[in-house]
């Protein structure tokens, strides 16, 4: 028994890898166009509205996918809360490992700002 229980300490979990599952909105029961936040600093519908691809993208941001077929998708990478903006805009803030989806916006590269508490920033190209 003691062998067993050493062996099964040894060899690790089964599962393989070590990222935290992040958990997206559903589209099935999600009809704001911004979803995933803890808060919003304004009205989503004004917000959308002001945005749209950046033209100016800064050469020391971080390079993410978009995988939002229709809109923009970002999970946050932090293990912290942060305060999000997306292209100058402030949007609301954002949880530990969380999705936002932002739906209504044009396709192309947008500029995502993370402010942790502690003043850390975090600069995303999302494409």
């Amino acid at each position: 028994m003691r062998l067993a229980l050493l062996l099964a300490f040894v060899a690790g979990p089964a599962v393989a890898g070590t990222h935290v599952p992040t958990f997206e909105p559903d589209p099935a029961y999600t009809k704001a166009p911004i979803a995933g936040l803890r808060s919003l600093v304004a009205d989503p519908a004004v917000l959308v509205a002001r945005l749209g691809p950046s033209s100016e993208v800064p050469a020391t941001a971080e390079r993410v996918k978009n995988a939002a077929a229709d809109g923009l998708s970002f999970t946050n990478p932090a293990s912290n809360w942060a305060d999000l903006t997306i292209n100058g805009v402030a949007i609301g803030n954002i949880g530990p490992y969380s999705t936002v989806q932002v739906s209504g916006v044009a396709a192309g590269p947008y500029v995502l700002t993370l402010t942790f508490a502690s003043g850390y920033v975090r600069t995303f190209v999302v494409q």
